[in-house]
């Protein structure tokens, strides 16, 4: 139990209304923990309604194919501190160049923002942040030339004692279109 057992109290509904499609899309966007300033709802603490990166700084795309991009969340529960989450998001890298190679080998203290398959009406839950509070580390990093594609397999996990509070960041700016549209736009660097 976290330290305010408080919940939002609303009805939890699994049934046929509410089952989905699961998947994310093959495109998502990282940035540096450090360039992001997030702004959260005043009584909703995991969800997001806006966020800007620092002057000069800018994200960069995750690009994926089929079911190359992953994500999940993990529950650490403690008798003595409140429960925590860790926070993952698995991707293939494919890419062989030296400079690829370097960029993939520096990937460290990241946020990942992605976008689901299923998009309820109104979009709250379609854009998932992940690494938000703590960042997200390299726990896993393989590439077997002979296997899979040679495929370089890596996953971003939270660092061990820096689990985040929630086991998912929504990001909701209006609709999915203007959510979409504010990650884009911190694609390029501002000046």
């Amino acid at each position: 139990m976290g330290c305010d057992n408080k919940g939002i109290y609303i009805d939890i509904v699994s049934d046929c209304t509410t089952a989905k499609t699961g998947g994310i899309e093959v495109v998502g966007w990282g940035f540096y923990r450090s360039d992001l300033s997030p702004v959260y709802h005043a009584t909703i603490k995991n969800l997001v309604t806006s966020m800007t990166i620092a002057a000069t700084k800018s994200g960069f795309y995750i690009k994926g194919v089929k079911k190359s991009l992953n994500s999940k969340h993990s529950i650490v529960t403690s008798e003595d501190r409140p429960d925590k989450y860790v926070h993952s998001f698995m991707l293939q890298g494919f890419e062989v160049s030296a400079a690829a190679v370097a960029n993939m080998d520096k990937l460290e203290d990241i946020v990942v923002v992605y976008e689901r398959k299923h998009k309820p009406s109104g979009g709250d839950g379609v854009f998932v942040i992940r690494g938000l509070t703590h960042g997200l580390y390299k726990t896993s990093d393989s590439k077997e030339e002979n296997a899979a594609d040679a495929a370089r397999m890596i996953e971003l996990t939270s660092p061990g004692g820096e689990e985040e509070e929630y086991s998912e960041f929504i990001y909701l700016q209006t609709d999915v279109a203007t959510t979409r549209a504010a990650l884009n736009a911190m694609m390029t660097p501002t000046t």
